[in-house]
């Protein structure tokens, strides 16, 4: 089937020009019931799907008003963009007119994406947010800020639930235990660790010179790893000391990520290394990577895929196990700075600073969905159910996109 081009948030795409006529046969104005105006815009968007290569399924249409030979007609539906992508409901109005050859259809249809899919947005940062994670039961969101705040949402209403001061310091990163009882934010030279519940700071670890780029808990919530400037190291997190350092002075570290068992590390190198490590043994596994500085990796949550997103605009997938490069997704015209898999592990989000999020079929390695964000985006998460994505953008906007 012939792609769509990308289903963005406002959907405006006018195909073919001229009339489409409807099926029913011309009589006299006062004798033609709605339906027939009803059958012009069905007639419209078929041939926009037809010619736009999308399919589409459940129309429902409504004359909503009828003046003068002319009638515009309403149509909700369900639209699908390619094969692999989501059916997403749209709605959008038709003009249809009254001439010797009945009732036909002066327009195409056009289409904008229904209220309820459009993102909801979380404002109070008044600078860029630099990362957003969500807890383990996705009631709570945490996002980290240049405005030196972290700051914790309630989903339940959106609302922020708790601000979380830090000082003169930056927040570069944050990440939940995996109770959702503690927050870790990365700063400028350290990381501090936060009661999720009452927001008491617990505890602050100095780290060095350089900004904490990426941070992560181990799956059991004992270790955690940072990313500091040409460094990677390993915590604990009872007693605040250092374990091991993994890297130290090759080049800057951007992202760091613990695979699902907890064995292996994944750093993202400014010099466009992938490496991967053994936590127990602190060995190097293997080193991956883009021609490019990497500035995001992370694993699939089922442990078969590693992906790292580049400032050359590319996201790549490995095999989690040998290495192997799968493949590279291409769309992205600017910068990656971040990338998310789904819980299930098919679809995989990117943000970039081109302003859109993407959405890709794992398996296929096919675009599914754009988000049009408005701005750069720095920081992608996915819920634990699936069905939200928030994006952190450089405007201090958080954006919540409704996924299923």
């Amino acid at each position: 089937m012939p792609r769509l081009p990308l289903l963005s948030v406002l959907l405006a795409l006018s195909l073919t020009a001229g009339c489409v006529s409807g099926s029913l046969p011309p009589g006299p104005r006062d004798e033609l019931p709605f339906a027939a105006q009803e059958k012009a815009a069905l007639a419209a968007l078929d041939a926009w799907a037809a010619g736009a290569g999308a399919s589409y399924r459940e129309p429902a249409l409504e004359v909503v008003s009828q003046d003068e030979g002319f009638a515009t007609v309403h149509i909700t539906v369900l639209l699908q963009a390619c094969q692999d992508a989501p059916w997403l409901p749209h709605e959008g109005d038709v003009t249809v007119r009254l001439t010797r050859g009945g009732w036909q259809a002066t327009d195409e249809p056009q289409f904008s994406l229904s209220a309820a899919f459009l993102p909801r947005t979380l404002s109070g940062h008044t600078r860029c947010v630099s990362s957003v994670a969500f807890s383990c039961d996705g009631r709570t969101l945490a996002s980290g800020s240049d405005d030196t705040t972290a700051r914790l949402w309630a989903m339940a209403d959106e609302s922020e639930e708790r601000r979380l001061e830090s000082g003169s310091s930056r927040v570069c990163s944050v990440a939940f235990s995996p109770d959702g009882r503690t927050l870790a934010t990365g700063g400028e030279s350290l990381m501090a660790l936060w009661d999720a519940v009452t927001g008491r700071k617990l505890r602050t670890v100095m780290l060095g010179s350089g900004p904490v780029s990426s941070l992560a808990y181990s799956p059991d919530g004992k270790t955690l790893l940072t990313a500091c400037d040409k460094a990677v190291k390993l915590w604990d997190v009872a007693t605040g000391l250092e374990l091991r350092t993994l890297v130290e002075g090759a080049a800057i570290v951007r992202s760091v990520a613990f695979s699902p068992d907890g064995e292996t590390v994944a750093a993202g190198c400014r010099d466009g290394a992938v490496t991967l490590w053994r936590v127990r043994s602190g060995e190097r596994i293997a080193t991956l990577g883009h021609s490019q500085p990497v500035l995001s990796v992370g694993f699939s949550p089922d442990g078969r895929f590693l992906a790292s997103g580049s400032t050359d605009r590319t996201v790549r997938l490995w095999d989690a196990a040998t290495g192997l490069a799968l493949r590279t997704l291409r769309g992205h015209t600017d910068w990656v700075s971040s990338i998310a898999f789904a819980p299930d592990a098919l679809s995989l989000a990117s943000g970039s600073r081109d302003g859109t999020v993407k959405i890709w079929n794992v398996a296929s390695g096919r675009e599914v969905r754009n988000l049009d964000e408005g701005a750069a985006v720095r920081s992608v998460a996915i819920s634990p159910d699936g069905t939200l994505l928030a994006a952190g953008d450089v405007d201090g906007t958080i954006r919540l996109w409704r996924l299923n």
